[in-house]
């Protein structure tokens, strides 16, 4: 199995019992939230009273009466454990979806039973709540935001040797060898993503299996939408879903998904998606101070979808033959599809850097009869902004960067591209920046540059 960072941040709400409440991993269909959970149990000696509300129906007459003491007394008998404070003992209740009213009882659990340790999980909790007859327990549960499987994760379990040079690597010039090492494995992982099933069958070298675990989540998804026809119609969602998967990086208009679906109705679907996490939306904001989440346009926004892997499968793409595009720099194909598959793999990553707040992201836009200007992300860190370009080759316009610099009086950039790590001062016209260029492999420690 691939080891989750995820596990290190469960551990540490796991043994702060003294503010420790309900926890709800949110997470896509399949990204890996019951394995996370299984993993760490086992990793921490803990013992996992696991339950499958999905399978498990005759709890659901409990959680409909709230009778906390009943269930308490249940799994006591059924598991032949005392539930107090003095045992490591995690119960988890998974599919919490399938049994609405269990996510309502979860108040009780933290107000009455505190010392008692639990943690649900659930695919496309946001269509079940929207609706449900009450309204979520606010201040007595936690959640976490669950996404695919980092490049790092992955890195680890590949090459582990790689992936302790890969956490040490700085500003200077990196060894050309190590460079393109790291590279191959970058390919290997956009071409497969960060779906775990697939990510492992990629690893065993298994590349057919990878790709037909990306199918079956791409149908087991659409399964999924038909259990809420009676609130959105499934082909309105699939229409969505089908639209997301293909046109990453283009502003939205509302007629280019359907031109016989009012506005309202698409924009609704799209936040229940949004909100389970199928897909990720990136707004335009202003950008003229901090916060920069305060000045967003709501109606101004941009699709990033699950995961890079089902990105490229839904494009018409099998992954071995994009890796074979990818080694090759200058080919035409390489032109035409890189751009969106690395935004795609830089704002799958942006979006989960932060795990106990709702993933949403940012970008800039300045529309004009001569001037058009867009900057893929901008993050705001402390009281940073700090825009971020994504470029799929070795080169490439900074016209919309530097505009951004001029604009907002910033003296810091970031630029994605296939390059090695390196700071480059620029004195261009008004602009006087320091531009700090990473290969796309180091995402994650994006941060650690800036600072």
């Amino acid at each position: 199995m691939i080891f989750r960072n995820a596990i290190t941040d469960l551990a540490k709400w796991f043994h702060n019992t003294s503010a420790r409440k309900p926890l709800i991993i949110r997470g896509a269909r399949q990204i890996g939230k019951s394995t996370l959970i299984r993993m760490f149990a086992k990793s921490e000696n803990i013992k996992l009273l696991e339950y499958n509300l999905e399978l498990e129906k005759k709890y659901e007459r409990y959680f409909n009466n709230l009778q906390v003491e009943k269930i308490i007394s249940d799994i006591e008998i059924d598991q032949n454990v005392q539930l107090n404070s003095t045992q490591k003992i995690l119960i988890f209740f998974d599919e919490i979806q399938s049994i609405p009213k269990a996510l309502h009882c979860l108040r009780y659990f933290y107000e009455k039973h505190p010392h008692i340790a639990i943690v649900c999980a659930g695919s496309l909790l946001e269509f079940v709540l929207e609706s449900a007859d009450f309204s979520m327990p606010v201040g007595r549960v936690d959640y976490y935001f669950l996404g695919p499987i980092r490049f790092s994760e992955f890195l680890a379990k590949e090459n582990p040797k790689l992936y302790s040079k890969w956490k040490e690597i700085q500003i200077r010039e990196t060894l050309p060898s190590l460079h393109e090492q790291l590279t191959k494995s970058f390919y290997r992982y956009l071409s497969f993503g960060g779906m775990p099933e697939a990510l492992m069958r990629c690893l065993e070298k298994n590349y057919s299996a990878a790709e037909q675990s990306l199918r079956s989540i791409i149908y087991n998804y659409k399964n999924d939408f038909n259990k809420y026809r009676k609130m959105i119609p499934q082909e309105r969602l699939e229409k969505i879903f089908e639209y997301a998967g293909t046109n990453l990086g283009r502003k939205i208009k509302y007629s280019n998904i359907s031109s016989d679906i009012q506005s309202r109705e698409l924009k609704k679907a799209i936040g229940l998606l949004a909100k389970a996490q199928v897909l990720g939306l990136i707004y335009n904001s202003n950008c003229s101070g901090i916060p920069i989440a305060s000045q967003k346009d709501e109606n101004t926004y941009k699709f990033l979808f699950l995961d890079v892997g089902l990105h490229i499968l839904m494009s018409g793409l099998g992954g071995q033959t994009l890796e074979r595009i990818l080694e090759n720099e200058n080919s035409e194909a390489n032109l035409i599809i890189s751009g969106t598959i690395h935004e795609q793999f830089i704002g799958q990553h942006l979006l989960y850097a932060k795990t106990n707040v709702e993933p949403e992201l940012y970008y800039w836009l300045r529309e004009g009869k001569s001037n058009n200007a867009e900057v893929d992300f901008v993050l705001q860190h402390g009281t940073k902004i700090i825009p971020i370009e994504v470029k799929s080759g070795k080169t490439g316009s900074l016209k919309s960067l530097t505009q951004f610099v001029m604009d907002k009086k910033t003296d810091q950039a970031v630029k994605f591209s296939s390059n090695p790590a390196q700071k480059i001062m620029v004195d261009y016209r008004n602009a006087k920046f320091t531009l700090i260029q990473l290969p796309h492999y180091l995402i994650e420690r994006v941060l650690e540059f800036i600072e």
